[in-house]
């Protein structure tokens, strides 16, 4: 079970997994500095025990999903 998870600065691109929305457990998610794009998965907004996501420095586009 993870629950901090450091992906950035490793030249990631296209868009981001949705398989990112399964870890439930997780309360830090880093992805910045990156080559990702596209929408924000949608389940990525259930993350609901997530305090720390950082998602700067990648081309994306829309909303953050589970904001409003």
């Amino acid at each position: 079970m993870y629950t901090f998870l450091d992906l950035s600065k490793n030249l990631l691109s296209g868009d981001i997994p949705s398989s990112l929305g399964n870890l439930k457990n997780l309360k830090s998610l880093n992805i910045s500095r990156n080559r990702f794009s596209g929408k924000i998965p949608r389940r990525v907004g259930g993350l609901w025990s997530v305090e720390s996501l950082d998602m700067s420095h990648n081309t994306l586009s829309g909303e953050t999903p589970g904001t409003k």
